[in-house]
């Protein structure tokens, strides 16, 4: 009765945001997509000009957007597409005004002041660049991690979310490998909105963790945001970190690497003893990428893939006293042996197509799979090898997007996004059987408690629509969506005695004192946690350029 009467609310929201949709359109994060040129035209007196002609071109995909200035002198270019643009404005009795090499990153508003110079529109005058200093329009703290950035700064982990780290006043911490990271800001543990392409990606399960993993070479740019962004964003009081995703252009362009760590260039880790054998820390690694046009200035593809395998140390800590102890006991020695490797092995994929379907409308659809699967995970420190399990899952995500030009200062764009999870944890050859055994701060041994469990099943479906109404130097937005999650993680039955000592353990085994344990846990019950919400979202906003410098 409960799940029907959580349905029917569920519907009931619904239907009540498609018709706020209906008559308010809502607004998605343009600003985590998409960004926008605006600026005021003048003469060479400073005197402003209204109904001038004035077109935004993307060089690189051939896309075009053409608008006319306001009462106000003033004209603005919302939701574009990333890539470089030319601006070029004509007004009956000036010169044709040209300036090139508008870069447009995600989120950003360039300012771009069109000065006319009397003459005739058959004469030219071309700006190659006037950038201001400061960005006038910026108010959000936080920084853009460029292509060029993505290319070349150092990232092990290979997660492109880490890059958070840069941000002040954002910290992390391991969890179980680089690549896992759990972030905290603004002195908030564990509140981080992660996104990609502005699409909700949080582990609704385990706060602090995405649901989706993407490949570092698949990003064009990485958006860091700690305080201050615009209300679209939301969803958290901590920091935002957006990956965005590249599309093609009108050239046909790829990469291609494989990278290779041979296990002779490793050294034995720091830890290991003296006759322990050797780790096999071998690396390997590939990468592709391929984008270009399908058809020229109208249809685009970028695809992308990767195969990774890291094969990492284990080292069992427990010291050479308390290991002759616990194998008096009975426990077998190649329990404590170092040298298993924990391996590593990913796939990832990524397709995008981006496409003009008429003069006003463009939409983009976007799909990404990531196929992990982990060997012998858990090993180390006082983890002997009977705690070790396999780790394997997917996710994928399929999103799209649509931008349309009703006119020259109307603008609608909706967006979907579904994405789903999971996680399995399985038992493996070195996994032992029967009941879990700690010894506090000595040693762990026995089957993983967590054999068996799905740690997650999660899919995430969202709507979002967005209306832009330009009014003179106002630009209106009436925004909102909602976002369905479910999940649906288990929990096997599991059995764990904890002691003190290797004494009390000893006394348990041999029968001298069966009850020297100082607890028991158990797991029973209903192993099935199910999740179920239902998130909606509204505001409106507006941008006003109040002065020319402002």
């Amino acid at each position: 009765m409960k799940s029907h009467k959580s349905e029917i609310l569920s519907w009931l929201s619904f239907s009540t945001l498609l018709f706020f949709i209906l008559v308010f359109p809502a607004h998605p994060q343009s600003q985590a997509l998409d960004a926008q040129i605006e600026g005021i035209v003048t003469d060479i007196h400073g005197s402003l000009i209204r109904g001038s002609v004035i077109t935004a071109i993307n060089i690189e995909t051939g896309a075009r957007r053409t608008t006319a200035s306001s009462e106000s002198g003033t004209y603005r270019f919302p939701i574009l597409s990333l890539g470089t643009y030319s601006v070029i404005a004509e007004q009956s009795g000036f010169k044709r005004f040209e300036r090139h090499g508008v870069a447009l990153s995600t989120g950003q508003t360039a300012s771009v002041t069109i000065i006319f110079e009397p003459g005739t529109p058959a004469e030219t005058v071309i700006v190659t660049s006037d950038t201001a200093i400061a960005d006038a329009t910026k108010v959000e703290i936080g920084r853009l991690v460029n292509s060029r950035d993505v290319k070349n700064l150092p990232l092990i982990s290979r997660n492109p979310f880490n890059f958070m780290l840069l941000q002040p006043g954002v910290n992390g911490r391991m969890v179980g490998d680089p690549s896992v990271v759990r972030l905290s800001a603004n002195g908030l543990r564990r509140r981080v909105g992660y996104q990609v392409d502005g699409g909700y990606n949080n582990d609704a399960n385990l706060a602090g963790f995405r649901l989706t993993f993407i490949s570092e070479t698949f990003v064009k740019e990485v958006q860091l945001l700690s305080s201050g962004y615009s209300a679209e964003f939301g969803n958290t009081a901590g920091a935002v970190v957006n990956v965005v995703t590249p599309s093609g252009t009108n050239n046909l362009d790829g990469s291609a690497a494989f990278l290779y760590r041979p296990a002779k260039l490793s050294a034995q880790p720091f830890g290991f003893r003296r006759g322990d054998p050797d780790p096999n820390l071998e690396g390997n690694g590939i990468t592709a990428t391929l984008g270009g046009p399908i058809i020229s200035d109208r249809w685009h593809f970028y695809g992308g893939y990767e195969w990774a395998r890291r094969n990492t140390a284990s080292q069992v800590t427990v010291s050479e006293t308390n290991r002759a102890a616990l194998i008096a006991t009975g426990l077998p020695a190649s329990i404590f042996i170092n040298g298993e490797s924990t391996i590593d092995d990913f796939r990832y994929f990524l397709l995008r197509t981006d496409a003009k379907i008429s003069e006003g409308t463009r939409v983009n659809f976007r799909y990404n799979r990531f196929d992990p699967k982990t060997t012998n995970f858990g090993l180390g420190r006082i983890n002997t090898t009977q705690r070790s399990v396999d780790r394997s899952g997917y996710d994928h995500a399929i999103a799209a997007q649509s931008v349309t030009s009703f006119s020259a200062t109307f603008f609608n764009e909706f967006r979907f996004q579904y994405a789903k999870g999971i996680a399995l944890i399985t038992a493996n050859d070195l996994s032992a059987s029967g009941a879990s055994v700690s010894i506090n701060n000595i040693a762990n041994f026995g089957p993983n408690p967590g054999v068996g469990t799905i740690a997650l099943n999660q899919s995430t479906t969202q709507f979002q629509n967005v209306v832009t109404k330009v009014f003179n130097s106002h630009s209106i937005k009436i925004g909102g969506g909602i976002n369905f999650i479910r999940d649906r993680p288990t929990e096997e039955v599991s059995a764990t005695y904890i002691f003190q000592t290797i004494e009390a353990y000893a006394a348990a085994v041999n029968g001298t004192d069966r009850s020297s344990y100082t607890r028991y846990q158990e797991t029973f019950g209903d192993h099935e946690i199910p999740y179920r919400a239902t998130f909606l979202n509204f505001f409106v906003q507006n941008d006003w350029r109040i002065s020319r410098r402002l």
